[in-house]
C-alpha cells in the first residue's frame, strides 16, 4: 500500500522549495491524483476561505467572478490536510491542491483553445500587508 503520508510530506517539501513550479503540482498528480484508493476515498468538501482566495485569483488573473457552483473541493482522510478539487471558469478548467497546515497551494490552469499548453500558479491563503491573497505564475509547459 502506498505510504500517502510519506508522499505527503514529500509535497509539502516540494510545494515550499521547488525551484521549478512545475515539479510539486506533477507531484501531486502522479502520487495522489492518479491514486485510485485516495481518489476514491475523497469525499466533497465545503471551505470558504479556499473558495474566496481561488475567487480572488480568478477576477485577478482570469477576469471571471468564479461562482461557488463552478468549484469543487475534495479532501480524502488518507491525507485529511490536503484539498484537492477543480474550477471551471469560461474556456478553461482549473485543476488545484492545497495544503492547509502550510496554507499554501497550487493550480494548473489550461484553456480549451490550446489543451497542450499548462500555466502553474503557486499561491497562498496567508494574508499579505495589502490584504490581497498572492499568486506565482511560472512559465507555462508545452506538455505532449
Amino acid at each position: 500500500m502506498d505510504n500517502l503520508a510519506e508522499k505527503f510530506g514529500a509535497l509539502k517539501n516540494l510545494l515550499q522549495t521547488a525551484s521549478d513550479i512545475a515539479d510539486p503540482f506533477e507531484y501531486f498528480m502522479s502520487n495522489f491524483g492518479e491514486n485510485l484508493n485516495f481518489m476514491k476515498s475523497s469525499q466533497e468538501i465545503v471551505n470558504e476561505r479556499l473558495f474566496e482566495v481561488i475567487k480572488v485569483i480568478s477576477i485577478k488573473h482570469f477576469k471571471y467572478e468564479l461562482s461557488a457552483e463552478r468549484c469543487m473541493f475534495r479532501q480524502s482522510p488518507l491525507a485529511p490536510r490536503l484539498i484537492h478539487g477543480v474550477c471551471e471558469v469560461p474556456n478553461k478548467i482549473i485543476v488545484l491542491f492545497f495544503v492547509e497546515d502550510l496554507g499554501q497551494g497550487m493550480l494548473s490552469m489550461v484553456d480549451y483553445s490550446d489543451p497542450r499548453r499548462v500555466n502553474y500558479y503557486r499561491f497562498t491563503t496567508l494574508v499579505a500587508t495589502n490584504g490581497q491573497p498572492t499568486l506565482h505564475q511560472g512559465n507555462p509547459s508545452v506538455l505532449h
